[in-house]
């Protein structure tokens, strides 16, 4: 696979440079086109900013970057984003994007110097991400990716926001700390983030996301498998089609699902609380753990076939069962599937 001759000019040259409607910051975008690697395989390591994805109808790549600046005069901005640079090359077989930042270091919690004089920390402006340094200078980038059908992407980033919508591929994204949406998607996808907000907008394919303290929150659509771990963030999704193969892991967070059963599920917290309501039940194989937190589950009738409740020292809740039981086996010959719900010291309410 080859570059195309044309971009391999001088960067000032594929440059457009536009000064904004200010005096003390700059910006300069970009488009470039490249061919489809062989091995199908994008990758990007872009610190910081924005992050868009799409499929589209064509057997090409195109990247659309903005760079941005903002210092205390229009020429520091300038200088600033004349350091900022864009290359690009093949590795093994795969089209290595990477931006490069004025910065000689950065990390999540805090970025050490600009020239070994400024420290630097991070400022939210709805999706926009910049990195600041105290003195007020402050850079962003932004990049658009659209890509052919059945492309890989690899993306690593330190602090960022993406949106991959209508994405048809396989995706490895890596991030210390950002937000992410994820829509209409198909193929598999592995996530991991350490803290911020996983949204999914009926995203299809295998997910696995797992995030340390990050939230993941929406709508799943014909997902044939998901995967979410994380340890103190919350977990809330609702399906009209649920996935064929689930496993959900928190430690202190909570879950909250409400969709049809998944036909082969299991989910388990250590302290979190779980809310889980079953709009229709069929054939299945569900499997609820928790060693602290409260768990409630509501079926649609007829529910289940086989429910069968566990606790240690907890409480179990259902009209068919006496109170102070703590084990029972309920069986419904009308229903469908078999629910199996067991805890340590949290209780069990079942409706």
């Amino acid at each position: 696979m080859e570059i195309r001759r044309r971009y391999f000019i001088s960067l000032f040259l594929s440059f457009v440079l536009t000064a904004l409607a200010g005096e003390n910051f700059f910006q300069r975008s970009m488009v470039r086109n490249f061919d489809r690697p062989d091995s199908g395989i994008v990758k990007i390591e872009n610190p910081i900013g924005q992050l868009k994805v799409r499929t589209w109808d064509r057997e090409d790549i195109e990247i659309r970057y903005r760079l941005y600046a903002e210092a205390g005069d229009y020429n520091e901005s300038r200088n600033l984003v004349a350091k900022m640079q864009i290359t690009v090359e093949e590795s093994y077989g795969e089209l290595l994007i990477k931006t490069v930042l004025p910065f000689d270091k950065i990390e999540k919690a805090r970025f050490p110097y600009l020239d070994g004089r400024r420290s630097f920390d991070t400022a939210w402006e709805g999706r926009q991400i910049k990195i600041s340094t105290y003195s007020g200078t402050s850079v962003q980038t932004e990049i658009e990716v659209s890509l052919p059908e059945n492309t890989s992407l690899i993306y690593e980033g330190i602090i960022s926001s993406g949106e991959i919508v209508s994405f048809s591929g396989n995706l490895d994204l890596s991030l210390e700390a950002g937000n992410l949406v994820l829509a209409s998607t198909s193929g598999k996808q592995n996530v991991l983030i350490e803290s911020g907000e996983i949204r999914l907008k009926k995203p299809g394919g295998d997910l696995i996301i797992t995030t340390k303290s990050g939230n993941i929150t929406g709508e799943i659509d014909d997902s044939l498998k998901i995967e979410f771990t994380t340890q103190s963030g919350e977990i809330a999704i609702e399906a009209e089609n649920p996935p064929t193969q689930a496993r959900i892991s928190t430690q202190s967070g909570d879950f909250y699902y409400k969709g049809p059963t998944i036909p082969s599920a299991e989910i388990d917290s250590q302290s979190g609380d779980m809310d889980i309501e079953f709009t229709a039940v069929a054939e299945c194989s569900i499997s609820v753990t928790s060693q602290s937190g409260e768990i409630e589950i509501q079926r649609d009738k007829p529910g289940f076939a086989a429910t069968e409740l566990i606790t240690e020292s907890g409480k179990l809740s259902h009209p068919a069962i006496e109170k102070g039981l703590k084990y029972a086996k309920l069986e419904n010959p009308e229903g469908a599937g078999f629910l199996h719900v067991t805890t340590q010291s949290g209780n069990i309410k079942v409706k």
